[in-house]
Formats: structure tokens, C-alpha cells, sequence
């Protein structure tokens, strides 16, 4: 799952379509990173004017240029779908912008967050090291695989500082897939529609509701990127965060206290996800644009058919509640 400081669906105008998406790509970075955010508020459709303000845009700029300075260059990472380009600066951070182009070259989204060398963060966090206080169960019912949770770069949450130590959870049967069947379906895949249970005791201080599910597997939304979401506070300073849930089925709301192993709600595939799956992750504030991650640590569990005291998942670990048969 990725996280932004801003996003925006935009469209961009006719006079557009004789232009390659990379060079329309470089222009709207220039645009951005020079102070023409009046070029780019042009581009929108009558939807987003309504949506979304040149004020906006222009509120959004500031403060890249309060932190960054004056763009200095733009560079083209990727002509994959997004395209990503590195938003250079004078100071900086760099910035990185991802820009989604449908076949006519509109542009279905814009995305801008700080560019930060992965090595760099895997030297320079200060958490790397800390160790969980709350006593965690993990987050579902059965044996789960962790996906996305090696510490090191190779790891896409790794070098974002309020998922560092995020994990995406999901069911792998025997043969080594997540699905039953062709996959084609959301209920073809094991995780979904299965509860998330509250890893520890804690409250309810967060619970978003209502964003729509992609009803296509492999179908990312990328406006609203965690989905349906519950937060709990576990207590001093952690706060657990369920991503991707199943619009419609919290059985919890903000203020709720829960006990470990309670159903806050169900696994589903709201947001940006590629298939049904459950993220999983612990940090020291609820608000996910501007937490750090924290470890998380499970208590009493079977890891890889073991039975172990204490596990932190790395991508491939099978873990299961002790009290379960693996």
C-alpha cells in the first residue's frame, strides 16, 4: 500500500492527446514544481473543478516549497503504469510524482509524496530497534502468510516511515496460491470476508467506513488508498491499524474498548490493494500520513509450524495463534 501527501483525479484537456503520456507527464511536473498551478487546475474536468480548487493545488505547492525550495529538475523514473518521475529541489527532500494517464492521456490521478533513498531510511530510523508493549495476538483466526514484511528495501512498505514495519497478510493453501478456482471472483480468494480480530486490547479511536470495494480483483483505488480502516490505541503510544476492510461490516465504532481476539470487522479489498488481503500495522500515531511505524511483535504463536514465545514475520512466515492447531 502506498502512502501521499495529496492526491487529486484530474483530466486533462483535448489539446492533450497529441502529446506521448511521458512528455505530458514532464510538463505537469514542470508546471507544478514552477508555479503555473493555475496550467494545471486548466486540465481538470468539470467533476474535479467542482471537486478539488486552484487554491488547493496552489496550498499544496507551498508547502513542497516551504521544505523543498525551488524546483531545480525533473527526472522520468518509469513509464510503467503510473508513471513516476523525481521532483528535484534546491533544498529538498525530492519529491516523487505519480501520475496516472488513461488512453486518451487524461490524467486519472497525481500523487506527491517525499522521495527517500530506501537505504537511507534502513540506516537512519530510529525505531528499528524498539520493542512492542503491547502483548499481540495476531490479527486474524488460523494461519496466515506475512507478504511484504522483510526489513530492507526490497520491501515497499520499508522505506515509508508510517509503514516501515507494516505486513500484508493472506491465506496461501498447499499449492501455493491465495484463490480458489480462476480467482476471478472476491469471494474466490480465502482471505476474504474473514474477520479481523483486535490484536490486543485497546480502543477504538478511528473508524472509516463507506469507501467503495474494488469489485475487480487487481482494480486499485487509488484516491482512497488504505480503503475502510479501524484504529485501535493499545496504549502507550501504539496504535493498531486494520487496512482494506469490507465497506459495511465494522461491528465497532470510535470509543468502543475491545479485548484481544473481539472482530472489529471484515478482510476485504477496498483501496489500493491487488488482491483481498488484510495490512496489518502498528505506529505511534493513528493519523497514517504522518505516524511512525512501529515493530510488531506477536506473543505466543506458531510460526512456520513451531510453537514460539515471541515472532516478528518476515515475507513467507506462516503464522498461527498458539492455542490453534497449524
Amino acid at each position: 500500500m502506498k502512502t501521499f501527501l495529496f492526491a487529486l483525479l484530474l483530466a486533462a484537456p483535448a489539446a492533450l492527446h497529441a502529446a506521448t503520456p511521458e512528455a505530458t507527464a514532464l510538463q505537469i511536473a514542470h508546471d507544478l514544481g514552477e508555479g503555473r498551478e493555475e496550467a494545471v487546475a486548466a486540465r481538470f474536468n468539470a467533476q474535479m473543478a467542482a471537486a478539488v480548487s486552484l487554491s488547493q493545488v496552489k496550498e499544496l505547492m507551498r508547502s513542497v516549497h516551504a521544505k523543498c525550495g525551488a524546483l531545480t529538475s525533473v527526472e522520468l523514473l518509469a513509464k510503467a503504469h503510473p508513471l513516476a518521475l523525481m521532483m528535484h529541489f534546491a533544498k529538498g527532500p525530492a519529491q516523487r510524482l505519480e501520475l496516472l494517464l488513461d488512453d486518451e492521456g487524461r490524467i486519472a490521478g497525481l500523487f506527491i509524496k517525499p522521495a527517500t533513498d530506501p537505504d537511507t531510511v534502513v540506516s537512519k530510523t530510529a525505531h528499528d530497534n524498539d520493542e512492542t508493549k503491547a502483548r499481540l495476538r495476531p490479527p486474524f483466526r488460523g494461519t496466515w502468510t506475512a507478504l511484504n514484511a522483510d526489513r530492507s528495501s526490497s520491501n515497499p512498505h520499508y522505506a515509508i516511515a508510517s509503514q516501515r514495519f507494516a505486513v500484508d497478510w493472506l491465506i496461501i493453501d498447499e499449492q501455493g496460491s491465495t484463490h480458489r478456482g480462476d480467482g476471478k471472483s472476491l469471494s474466490d480468494y480465502f482471505a476474504y470476508g474473514q474477520q479481523a480480530l483486535a490484536a490486543a486490547d485497546g480502543t477504538v479511536v478511528t473508524v472509516v467506513d463507506g469507501i467503495p470495494e474494488n469489485t475487480s480483483v487487481g482494480e486499485e483505488d487509488q484516491y482512497f488508498v488504505p480503503g475502510n480502516i479501524v484504529v485501535l490505541d493499545l496504549g502507550n503510544g501504539e496504535f493498531a491499524t486494520y487496512c482494506h476492510l469490507i465497506p459495511g461490516s465494522m461491528v465497532v465504532k470510535k470509543g468502543d474498548r475491545v479485548k484481544a481476539g473481539a472482530p472489529l470487522a471484515r478482510i476485504g479489498n477496498s483501496g489500493s490493494t491487488t488482491e483481498p488481503h488484510l495490512h496489518f500495522q502498528l505506529a505511534d500515531s493513528p493519523r497514517m500520513a504522518t505516524s511512525h511505524g512501529l515493530p510488531a511483535k506477536f506473543h505466543d504463536v506458531i510460526a512456520d509450524g513451531k510453537k514460539t514465545g515471541l515472532s516478528w514475520p518476515i515475507t513467507g512466515t506462516k503464522l498461527t495463534g498458539a492455542d490453534a492447531t497449524p
